[in-house]
C-alpha cells in the first residue's frame, strides 16, 4: 500500500522509496512484510516506527517499544484518543538510529510509561475479551430460566445440563 500511496500522493518522493526498498531488500537483517495482515509483523519485530497511524495503537497492545517519527505536516494536538507521551519520538536521522541502537541492546525506555496508558486508557486490554462476551451470551440466554454465570456446580433443568459460561470455553 506504501508504494500505491508514494506514488499516487508523493511522487517526488517515489524513486527514493524505491531506493530504500532496495537498500532493505539487501540487507542481511531487514525484511520488508508484504503479507496482508499486520499480526504476523507485530508477533515477530522488536519495536515499531511510525508516523502515529492507526497501527500504533494497535502494537501498543503487544507492549513492544515504539517510536513516533514525527511528521511535521502534522500537527498533534494532544487530544487524541491515546495520546503520544507513552511512546519514544524522534525528529531526524540521528534520534531514529539511537532507538534502534536501545532496540539492539535490549533497552525500552519507555516500557513503565506505556503499561500505564495501557492500564488507563484501554483498562479492557487484558485477554479476557472472549470470556467477557461468552458472560454475555450466557446471561443473554439464560436471563428467563435464573440459572447464574456465577454457577459453581451444574444444575439440572427440564432435562437440559447447564454450567457455568466459563465451561463453553473450557
Amino acid at each position: 500500500m506504501t508504494d500505491v500511496i508514494t506514488k499516487l500522493y508523493s511522487p517526488e518522493y517515489y524513486e527514493k522509496l524505491q531506493e530504500q526498498i532496495k537498500a532493505i531488500g539487501d540487507a542481511p537483517n531487514m525484511v520488508i512484510d508484504r503479507e496482508a495482515s499486520f499480526k504476523p509483523s507485530f508477533i515477530y519485530s522488536s519495536a515499531q516506527i511510525s508516523d502515529h497511524s492507526s497501527m500504533m495503537h494497535q502494537y501498543m497492545l503487544v507492549d513492544k517499544p515504539l517510536l513516533w517519527y514525527q511528521n511535521l505536516s502534522l500537527s498533534m494536538t494532544g487530544e487524541e484518543l491515546i495520546g503520544c507521551g507513552w511512546m519514544e519520538q524522534a525528529r531526524n536521522f540521528h534520534e531514529i538510529r539511537d532507538f534502534l541502537e536501545h532496540i539492539r541492546d535490549g533497552v525500552d525506555r519507555n516500557s513503565q510509561r506505556r503499561g500505564e496508558v495501557i492500564r488507563q486508557d484501554l483498562p479492557l486490554a487484558d485477554g479476557r475479551c472472549g470470556e467477557r462476551v461468552c458472560e454475555a451470551v450466557w446471561n443473554a440466554l439464560h436471563q428467563d430460566d435464573g440459572i447464574s454465570r456465577s454457577s459453581s456446580s451444574r444444575e439440572q433443568k427440564g432435562g437440559r445440563e447447564y454450567g457455568k459460561a466459563s465451561d463453553l470455553w473450557s
